[in-house]
């Protein structure tokens, strides 16, 4: 071909083809750049009713009030488009409330704060919520928009859409969690996941060791007779691939555990609720109740804060069933998938395993002494990024390691947009990570963004090491009967070469 002839006589000036340098390429921007999920907890001035509420004309039924509103949901910022609209996805609506009974309520949604306003009203905000009240089905609520004097606090009513006749109105009022209020939680080494047939049913039950943890939020507006704590960021995963155990799971939601204080029993009875989104049973991501009903807690009795260990059922352990078996305790990291080898007293230290088919996770309040750091480990595709918030303020460096997916090479490190020294991890011959230590900043509220720039790895005989014998394997193939398709698009042609000469004169290995 006449343009390979051509690449002949050029192979010695090669660089000719090589596109700005990798130390030169700004990775990401403002936009993609991952703030952090805050936790908002609900206070006093939370409240539901349940009744009749509207209608056209309007129904006639009375109206009960609620009690005991309580509960955390997880406000994430997400771009708008418009300078002037902040918008916020709503997870993991995590609420229970007493009216006839406790009410266990779920759901999602947006807030939007609108500041283009030139009245009297600094902005106008609006939440939206599509909300699951016990075992009802999913209702969208509203608020409209409304006036917003307080930009730290969610203070708002919402009522269903289209009017109905009956139904449920709520008034959330909702504080962020301050970091140091957050206890991370690991799950044992004998937390389980079981699946199978309970009485009366008779089939085989089949078990996965579990792995993974959570932050436990206080709830201080819980009824009297109850200490109770909220779940939050749980993120849980199986590992188990014994012949016979349940196929790999991952879970991840919020909760809610109890413990009875007023019971005039020896030991006192305790409950855990978790509606989990489980990628294998839930493809629509609905959450999934597991309730482990009011049992005796007979283990670590008045431990403050509490381990938590108790059976959670999907269908109350009957016939065919779901179980979580959870043994969970404070640990130095809400995650063991956080790779938490050592906190030195200014030194986190941490190489974070993200399971295949998650987006990130995210590790709140991750203790270092008396600082706190927030860390959110977020998949790009072929790496991962690494989002730190220094939420102390005090000075402290972060040594941690960032994933790279086989066969690809890393041409750069950044940190804030900064080109940095970095380190290459292998596994034998293959790469799998790099290592960065940074100082983080000093803003609590500012990220430290820890990202990398990757290619299609040059080192073409894979022996760890980028040289010239790469460059000249890689001619060899590419001149040979077969070809060389570096870049893996089903076709040996010119463009592998131009994209093996970008890689190898970036450094991308």
């Amino acid at each position: 071909m006449p343009l390979r002839t051509a690449l002949v006589a050029v192979i010695a000036a090669t660089t000719l083809f090589v596109s700005a340098p990798a130390s030169a390429t700004t990775i990401g921007n403002a936009d993609d750049v991952l703030t952090r999920t805050l936790v908002y907890r609900l206070g006093d001035g939370a409240s539901f009713a349940e009744g009749c509420i509207g209608g056209d004309p309007p129904c006639l039924c009375p109206i009960q009030l609620g009690q005991n509103l309580r509960g955390t949901m997880l406000l994430r910022p997400t771009p708008s488009g418009v300078d002037t609209l902040q918008r916020f996805r709503v997870e993991q609506v995590n609420w229970l409330g007493s009216l006839n009974g406790e009410r266990r309520i779920v759901g999602d949604g947006t807030l939007e704060i609108d500041t283009s306003t030139d009245g009297p009203s600094p902005a106008f905000t609006r939440l939206q919520l599509r909300l699951r009240i016990g075992e009802g089905d999913f209702v969208d609520y509203d608020s409209g928009w409304v006036e917003l004097y307080d930009f730290n606090s969610v203070d708002i009513s919402i009522a269903p859409v289209g009017n109905p006749c009956f139904g449920a109105v709520f008034t959330v009022s909702a504080l962020p969690v301050p970091a140091t209020e957050m206890i991370g939680y690991a799950l044992g080494d004998t937390s389980l996941f079981f699946e199978g047939c309970y009485e009366p049913c008779l089939c085989p039950i089949s078990f996965a060791q579990v792995a993974g943890g959570f932050a436990l939020v206080p709830l201080p507006n819980a009824p009297a007779i109850h200490d109770e704590w909220a779940l939050v960021r749980i993120n849980w995963r199986s590992f188990d691939d014994t012949p016979g155990a349940p196929s790999f799971i991952t879970a991840r939601g919020a909760g809610i555990y109890q413990i009875n204080t007023a019971a005039l029993t020896p030991v006192p009875p305790h409950r855990l609720v978790l509606d989990l989104d489980v990628n294998r049973l839930t493809p629509e991501q609905q959450p999934v109740n597991y309730d482990s009903g009011w049992v005796f807690k007979t283990e670590d009795i008045g431990a403050s804060p509490p381990r938590i260990k108790v059976e959670a059922a999907e269908n109350a352990f009957f016939c065919f069933d779901r179980v979580f078996s959870i043994d969970a305790a404070p640990t130095d990291s809400t995650s063991p998938l956080l790779g938490l080898t050592s906190a030195a007293p200014s030194t986190l230290r941490v190489e974070p395993d993200l399971p295949d088919g998650w987006e990130l996770i995210e590790n709140p309040a991750i203790p270092m002494g008396g600082h706190r750091v927030d860390l959110v480990v977020q998949d790009m595709g072929d790496h991962q990024r690494h989002v730190a918030f220094n939420t102390t303020a005090t000075p402290m460096t972060l040594d941690t390691v960032l994933g790279v997916k086989a066969g690809m090479g890393v041409c750069d490190a950044q940190v804030d947009g900064i080109s940095v020294p970095f380190t290459r991890v292998y596994d034998g011959a293959t790469l799998v990570g790099v290592r960065i230590v940074v100082e983080l900043g000093l803003d609590p509220d500012t990220p430290t963004v820890i990202d990398l720039l990757t290619r299609k790895s040059a080192d073409f005989n894979t022996d760890a090491f980028l040289n010239d014998q790469d460059f000249f394997d890689f001619v060899n193939a590419f001149f040979g009967p077969a070809g060389a398709d570096f870049n893996e698009d089903g076709a040996a042609n010119d463009q592998d070469f131009f994209d093996f000469v970008n890689s190898f004169f970036g450094g991308c290995a």
